[in-house]
């Protein structure tokens, strides 16, 4: 009969429910499948959870290799295997400890790296908000510059328009001015020739050159509406010129062709007549400085009232009496 073997607790603990009593199962076949589960189920935890559930398995695998040191010689086979196992587990613990650690440095890398960019950023932001402020200041200094130039600019037009009129000024008060009046009133009576003189006098302070002067005379109702059309002359009649210097006078003659007519003269020669004896004169002239064209008109009239042995009663007109004051 067979020597019977001794049995083995650690085997009778292993056996399964199925298993006779006193027959262990594979131990390497039974184990290497617990360290595989277990071994899954630490790397499950650490995808899932962090780093440290290596440090788990490691523990996990350095218990079962203590618990088959207890197991007998004849568990060398599983023993050798735990310990790959475990050599397994340590290694991949290590690379996936310095990949953590390199991923750590990573990180601190690119954290370092967004705080450098962000300390940038504000150094970018503090530079730009101090160019901005050199803008505007520089904007606002130009803005000054230009007030300050227009405000010049008006006052220098201001002084250009103001020395523009007084050299105007100037030149107006120093053109030649022509003044008339009524210099002679000779046989102005019933049944005589009268005859008129009007002077005009150079009273500017520069030479003119007369182009035109006529003189009429006669009884009207009113005024004449045109009188220009009055001083017609004969056809072919041209008017002479002459130079007058500041300071001197020409002469303006008329005379009536034929004596005053009776009738007229008994309906005019009373106060409130219908009728009015005028005498009025113009005279048309050239600056010979400017070369520009100005006149004077002088009007008077009878009036029976002011006649006297030395008045002829004759008065300025109330119309007619007037001159250009272009320069």
């Amino acid at each position: 009969m067979a020597e019977e073997r001794e049995r083995d607790p650690a085997a009778d603990e292993c056996a399964g429910p199925d298993d006779p009593v006193g027959e262990p199962r594979t131990i390497l076949g039974t184990h290497k499948q617990e360290t595989a589960d277990h071994l899954h189920h630490e790397e499950h935890h650490l995808k899932h959870e962090d780093g440290r559930s290596l440090q788990k398995v490691w523990e996990a695998s350095k218990s079962y290799l203590i618990r088959l040191r207890d197991a007998g010689p004849e568990k060398h086979i599983d023993l050798l295997l735990a310990l790959a196992i475990a050599f397994f587990a340590g290694r991949q613990y290590s690379i996936m400890k310095s990949s953590s650690e390199s991923s750590t440095d990573q990180l601190k890398q690119i954290i370092t790296a967004a705080d450098r960019i962000d300390d940038a950023a504000d150094s970018f932001s503090s530079s730009a908000a101090g160019i901005n402020r050199g803008v505007e200041n520089a904007v606002g200094r130009l803005n000054e510059q230009a007030s300050q130039l227009k405000g010049n600019v008006v006052q220098t037009g201001r002084l250009a328009d103001e020395t523009g009129e007084a050299n105007a000024n100037v030149i107006a008060a120093d053109r030649p001015w022509m003044g008339g009046s009524l210099q002679s009133v000779t046989d102005f009576e019933k049944g005589k020739k009268p005859s008129f003189t009007v002077t005009f006098t150079n009273s500017g302070k520069r030479p003119a050159k007369v182009t035109f002067s006529g003189i009429r005379e006669n009884w009207y109702p009113s005024f004449p509406a045109d009188p220009d059309k009055e001083y017609t002359g004969q056809p072919g009649e041209e008017p002479s010129t002459s130079i007058l210097v500041p300071g001197q006078t020409t002469l303006v003659p008329s005379a009536f062709d034929a004596p005053m007519p009776d009738p007229l003269w008994a309906i005019g020669d009373r106060p409130n007549a219908p009728i009015t004896f005028f005498v009025f004169a113009k005279i048309e002239y050239t600056d010979l400085r400017t070369n520009r064209q100005h006149w004077t008109h002088v009007c008077f009239r009878y009036y029976p009232n002011f006649k006297t042995k030395s008045d002829f009663g004759f008065r300025n007109c109330k119309e007619y009496n007037e001159v250009d004051l272009n320069p």
